[in-house]
Order: structure tokens, then C-alpha cells, then sequence
């Protein structure tokens, strides 16, 4: 027989032995907790916190004129023109599956295209797939800008929209 076995046990001992052991389960339960609702927050880029684009105003419409949602530019349907936001007027135009995006802002030295006191810029937009059957090209961004351009120097006398700034590379 083991001599451990004959010694008495204090029940202080036990007692606390029995309280550390509920104090380690309410914390592992409380930090587990804590850990999940940490790990399952909505992301800042989660559907409903996306800023949703305002449609164009008055002032941009004028601009634009007579390109409305539904027209067509250099083979390009117009999706959505958007209202000044961040600095720029932007424009999403579609040719099939390709989409590009035009962003007319202020005139500066890197811009693709030129109206009076507006540049003219774009971005390749999906479709496709990284250059294939159905993908924009840069000559495709060119032509886009270069009509776009034509449109707006239709209305070089009218005020510049509010917000529209200059490009700054290297900042976007």
C-alpha cells in the first residue's frame, strides 16, 4: 500500500484546487468567446458597408451631354456615370464582356486624353480574362478617352464641376 495513501487530505486543498479549476473554465469560456466574436466582425469591405456611387448631377450631365446611361461612345455602351467622387468624374463603359472605366478630372500632364481645362483618363476593366477574347485594350482606352474628350470640349464654356481635382500619381 502507498504511504500517500494514509496521509490525510486538507480540505482547504481541495477547495482550492476546486475554485482554480472553475476560475481556468470561466476563463478559457469567456476568451473563447471574446476570440469568436473578435474573428467573425464584418470586414470594412463587407456588401453593406460599401459606399454605393451617387448617379450623376445636373452639373456633370451638362458636361457630358448628350452622353446619357444607354448611349454609345467609340463602341462603348455607357453603364453608369457617376457623380464627382474623390476627385474625379468616372464614367464605366462596356463593349460585350470588356468594360473599361473613364475618369475625367482636371487637366494634367500624364493625362491620355485632353479637353481644354480636362483630363482624360481610363482603366482596363474586366472581361475575359488578362487580355483575352473578351478584355479591353489599352488602344481600346485611347480611342474611349480621345471621344470622350471630343464630347466634353463641346462644352468648354460651362463651370467646372464641383470636387473634380487633378490627378495626383502616385496618391491613387
Amino acid at each position: 500500500m502507498s504511504h500517500f495513501a494514509e496521509m490525510p487530505v486538507s480540505r482547504w486543498s481541495l477547495g482550492l484546487v476546486v475554485r482554480a479549476g472553475v476560475v481556468a473554465l470561466i476563463a478559457v469560456g469567456v476568451g473563447g468567446a471574446l476570440g469568436y466574436a473578435v474573428s467573425h466582425q464584418r470586414s470594412p469591405s463587407s456588401p453593406s458597408r460599401v459606399v454605393r456611387p451617387q448617379p450623376a448631377g445636373d452639373a456633370e450631365r451638362a458636361l457630358l451631354a448628350p452622353l446619357a446611361v444607354g448611349s454609345t461612345v467609340a463602341g462603348f455602351e455607357v453603364r453608369a456615370i457617376e457623380a464627382v467622387r474623390d476627385g474625379a468624374l468616372t464614367l464605366t463603359c462596356a463593349h460585350g464582356e470588356a468594360t473599361l472605366q473613364i475618369q475625367i478630372r482636371l487637366r494634367s500632364a500624364e493625362a491620355p486624353a485632353v479637353a481644354g481645362r480636362y483630363g482624360v483618363f481610363f482603366s482596363l476593366g474586366g472581361g475575359g480574362g488578362g487580355g483575352g477574347a473578351g478584355a479591353s485594350t489599352e488602344a481600346d482606352g485611347q480611342r474611349l478617352a480621345r471621344a470622350v474628350a471630343e464630347i466634353l470640349s463641346q462644352h468648354l464654356e460651362l463651370p467646372v464641376p464641383p470636387g473634380l481635382t487633378q490627378r495626383h500619381p502616385g496618391r491613387e
